[in-house]
């Protein structure tokens, strides 16, 4: 997968705040496909149907967004928008790092801690599901060198983690699968 992803031509990536990203399938904004995914993109979304991690009775993702962030980078808290079917897919590669889920609210008080109701392992070489409700929460990403593990990361006995486990974080690269509608 990494192959294929730094594979990229150079003008497949554009750069952001402690990361750089590629668009497969159209820009997020735009609400029409502009292009079919290539090849190995298509096999990951077949596979995602075939394990039910996307289910087969959805439309399926036909947009994904490509994230390598810096170490410590993190991503500000929101919402992936109207254009898109109720479901995120994500598969994180080379780091873990620590998701925050935070109130629908509005994007002005989203990072306001008062906001957040949970916090979410995504362990390198894992598949995080977001559907529904969950989907329709801020996440985010705060900017640090490090996360600790707790008991308040609701998914901690899932991901193997001990209660105070210090994850360093390292060079990361997301693959976000999503369904315009």
């Amino acid at each position: 997968l990494l192959q294929h992803i730094m594979g990229a031509p150079a003008g497949r990536w554009t750069r952001g705040r402690g990361r750089r990203t590629q668009n497969w399938g159209g820009r997020p904004s735009a609400a029409t496909v502009a292009e079919a995914l290539p090849a190995w993109l298509c096999v990951m979304v077949d596979a995602l149907v075939a394990s039910g991690a996307w289910p087969a009775d959805e439309p399926p993702p036909n947009h994904v967004i490509i994230n390598e962030y810096e170490p410590g980078a993190g991503l500000t808290p929101h919402t992936d928008g109207p254009l898109y079917l109720a479901r995120v897919a994500t598969l994180s590669l080379m780091s873990d790092v620590v998701m925050e889920l935070h109130e629908p609210v509005d994007e002005a008080v989203a990072c306001e801690e008062g906001t957040r109701l949970g916090r979410l392992l995504l362990r390198q070489r894992s598949l995080n599901v977001l559907s529904d409700e969950a989907y329709r929460c801020f996440h985010g990403i705060r900017w640090a060198d490090s996360d600790v593990v707790d008991e308040g990361v609701a998914n901690f006995r899932a991901a193997d983690a001990t209660d105070g486990e210090e994850v360093r974080r390292a060079r990361r690269v997301s693959i976000v699968f999503v369904s315009k509608l």
